[in-house]
């Protein structure tokens, strides 16, 4: 697995996005993608050219994706507060956690190596360190 951070504007297809976060997926003519503008992930086939799936779930800008190093699922970390859990192949949320209300800031997330705990990390207010 490898991680590809992004802050300019990438020309995929016809429409110009300005990505924020890229990742590549267990398939190695796709990836996923976050920008800035939009609160989504992207599932993009570098093959064809084109968006394979939208995952729609949070209510500010993504600012982490971590991909499973075992299964088809993925993390997004979002400045909504919350960290969802995603299966690639399914469009919709499998799970979504909510951070307190005591954090601010940019939250991450990220799977260990086997896939089968995951770890968040955020700010708490008033720079008294993280959860």
């Amino acid at each position: 697995m490898s991680f590809l951070f992004l802050r300019s504007h990438y020309s995929l297809s016809y429409r110009t996005f300005q990505l924020f976060l890229h990742l590549r997926s267990h398939h190695e003519s796709c990836v996923l993608t976050a920008g800035r503008k939009t609160n989504a992930v992207h599932y993009w086939s570098l093959h064809d050219n084109k968006i394979l799936r939208k995952f729609r779930g949070h209510s500010a800008p993504v600012s982490d994706i971590s991909l499973s190093p075992t299964e088809d699922l993925f993390l997004t970390a979002a400045e909504d507060r919350t960290v969802q859990l995603w299966n690639i192949q399914q469009a919709g949320c499998v799970a979504k956690m909510d951070l307190p209300t005591e954090t601010e800031g940019i939250p991450r997330a990220v799977f260990d190596s086997t896939g089968m705990v995951f770890a968040v990390m955020a700010a708490m207010t008033g720079g008294q360190g993280h959860y």
